[in-house]
């Protein structure tokens, strides 16, 4: 298997495993009221750990790929700074989704 065809696989079972919590919690009329609730969450999240690491993988090759060979340790540092990038600007989404949830 692929890095590629294992992120993705890992990003889809997470997906999968979150939006199946989501029908969980909605089902059982809300927030911990669900027996599904919790295995499915470290689901998601145990695949998003498995994930994120070929992501940044996937990235730096990339970055690597794409940028000259003149530019020296900037080179294999690119593929981090943008994985990291992405992952900060995830976890705004998140932080924001979860401080106003009334606001949309």
């Amino acid at each position: 298997m692929t890095a590629a065809r294992a992120a993705l696989a890992a990003s889809t079972t997470g997906l999968v495993a979150w939006l199946v919590k989501a029908v969980a919690i909605g089902i059982a009329g809300g927030l911990d009221r669900s027996p599904l609730e919790g295995p499915l969450f470290l689901l998601g999240l145990l695949a998003g750990a498995v994930a994120a690491p070929i992501v940044m993988i996937a990235v730096q090759t990339v970055v690597v790929a794409v940028l000259p060979a003149s530019v020296g340790w900037v080179e294999h540092e690119a593929g981090l700074w943008l994985a990291a990038g992405a992952f900060v600007v995830a976890a705004l989404v998140v932080h924001r989704a979860r401080v106003s949830p009334g606001r949309r």
